[in-house]
């Protein structure tokens, strides 16, 4: 609700949030460079452990997440030495590679004044205009050998240009925020999309496409993986403030209120999957310590559905 940490009913919070388990894990797991774990992308990695500190409500201001922001600004070698070619070559197409996975976690830690952040918020622009200016998703794929690739040097979108996005504020024109709505209904009404790869000569890369291919399911017939991608994707386009301007996500988030149950809006769906559970690169949303109890599953999915109408409402109000 960005509280002052000043407050000091935020103080004592932060005080209960550093007796988290999974905090104290994450912690645990800092080596004397500052990094979390031995690796920068996927489980037990950098990445997982800066984003579940900040979604647990971590202060960046934090000794620990200081020290592993730090890193992150100043250990590039290592994050080239994990991706690979995957980081390298979708920085070079400008397809959102180390460098924006790199952005966005430190536009999370409250250092969006790093150039590398507005470097690549431009990149993430890029490519929702990729889709903005398509004419058909036809165009943005085609066959190879017994797979799908998009057409060489196609800008296309990934989950790391929402997270961006979503995490900064100057990108946020009259301009480029319709712009951004017109990408996004785009992508509506391409929705289911067929999986596809990026092409390295003859290698074949798997983009970060997770949550990307459907955005407009039947929230009545989605599973429990389903769920779990849908709310992900749907709490950062409204961040992005221009959920209010799509018909059809507007359309899915007031089926999402009728779905909750009760006087206090409870969502009470018996939805489980490790996605929720199991916190990485991609999957993970769960903040209390486990779902054993109905009441924890209860309390972390009307949360989350609760930040959704709060930005949905917010940013319908100030009409951007």
């Amino acid at each position: 609700m960005n509280e002052s940490l000043l407050n000091e009913d935020m103080a004592a919070f932060q005080a209960k949030i550093m007796l988290d388990p999974l905090v104290n894990k994450v912690i645990d797991s800092q080596n004397k460079n500052g990094w979390y774990g031995s690796r920068f992308h996927g489980y037990d990695s950098m990445e997982s452990g800066i984003r579940i500190l900040i979604e647990k409500g971590v202060s960046p201001k934090q000794i620990s997440l200081v020290r592993a922001l730090d890193a992150l600004e100043r250990d590039t070698e290592l994050i080239s030495n994990d991706l690979g070619s995957f980081g390298k070559y979708f920085d070079q197409k400008r397809l959102g590679g180390a460098r924006m996975i790199r952005a966005w976690l430190l536009a999370l830690g409250d250092r969006g004044e790093n150039p590398l952040v507005e470097e690549q918020v431009l990149v993430a622009l890029e490519g929702m205009k990729t889709v903005a200016e398509l004419s058909s998703n036809i165009y943005a794929t085609e066959k190879y050998h017994d797979r799908l690739i998009y057409i060489p040097d196609l800008q296309w979108p990934g989950i790391y240009h929402l997270r961006l996005l979503a995490s900064t504020q100057k990108w946020r024109t009259p301009q480029n925020m319709e712009m951004v709505a017109i990408s996004i209904n785009k992508l509506v009404q391409y929705s289911p999309m067929p999986y596809a790869y990026v092409r390295k000569g003859s290698q074949l890369i798997a983009p970060a496409s997770f949550a990307m291919l459907d955005f407009n399911p039947d929230l009545l017939k989605l599973d429990d993986a389903g769920w779990m991608m849908w709310i992900h994707r749907t709490e950062l386009i409204t961040r992005m403030g221009v959920a209010h301007k799509i018909k059809e996500i507007s359309q899915q988030i007031n089926t999402l209120i009728e779905l909750l149950s009760g006087s206090k809006q409870l969502f009470t769906l018996p939805i489980k999957h490790e996605y929720f559970k199991r916190w990485g690169a991609y999957t993970g949303l769960m903040l209390e310590p486990d779902w054993k109890n109905k009441v924890s599953r209860i309390n972390d999915l009307t949360f989350r559905s609760q930040i959704i109408f709060h930005q949905y409402q917010s940013h319908m109000e100030l009409k951007i």
